[in-house]
């Protein structure tokens, strides 16, 4: 949780995937947390400043469900750089 709470003002909403670290955590585990790790960075993110108003739980849920592809993403990317690297050598 104290990830959280730190990275809440790290992170754009774009990168609330990472946030929980849904590349890290198997299916089930995150599936069971992911709500409550969610609702404390939403907290969080009003306590430091952001309007509730504008920027909802339900909106910061659709952004976080919008954004998992990106672990996908940068786990395929970083496993073509190290096959690149490999293959150098």
């Amino acid at each position: 949780m104290l990830l959280v709470g730190t990275a809440a003002r790290a992170h754009h909403s774009s990168h609330i995937a990472d946030l929980v670290q849904v590349h890290s955590l198997e299916v089930g585990i995150r599936r069971a947390h992911e709500r409550e790790l969610l609702e404390h960075y939403h907290a969080s993110l009003l306590a430091n400043g952001v309007d509730g108003a504008q920027y909802s739980f339900e909106r910061c849920w659709h952004d976080y469900r919008f954004n998992m592809w990106r672990a996908l993403g940068e786990r395929c990317s970083r496993c073509a750089r190290w096959h690149l690297a490999s293959s150098r050598r």
